[in-house]
């Protein structure tokens, strides 16, 4: 599956994700790649810039300390996510080279934490890629 059915299938109903298509987000600070399609944002705080994610054909882009930092989705090699949900604020991603990356997905839609389906969208991504 590609990874825009991916978007639409699992994180394009969060309150905090904002479908690119008739959207009004500056990105006069972020460049994309060649051939890099943005499919849509999520605000970790609404309206506000840090810790804005951007989800494209790619990748992701976080806006965190007034830097846009990336990560290929080919990058990634798993994901983690801490035992405790109920104060759980960031998916850990462990990349191939060995690095780390900490992406914070705090929103919420009544009683259940985007954290959950958010990281369901990367291991779904991960394994297609994968293949």
């Amino acid at each position: 599956m590609n990874i825009k059915s991916r978007v639409h299938r699992t994180i394009r109903n969060f309150n905090n994700y904002h479908e690119m298509i008739g959207s009004n987000f500056d990105f006069r600070d972020l460049r994309f790649k060649k051939n890099e399609i943005c499919y849509g944002i999520y605000e970790n705080v609404p309206d506000e810039k840090n810790e804005r994610i951007v989800v494209t054909s790619m990748g992701l882009y976080l806006f965190e300390k007034g830097i846009w930092a990336f990560v290929s989705y080919v990058e990634i090699e798993s994901l983690k996510l801490d035992s405790n949900k109920e104060e759980i604020e960031y998916i850990t991603l462990l990349l191939k080279n060995g690095r780390t990356f900490f992406l914070p997905v705090r929103g919420r839609n009544r009683q259940y934490k985007d954290i959950f389906e958010f990281s369901r969208f990367l291991n779904r991504v991960i394994s297609d890629l994968s293949r």
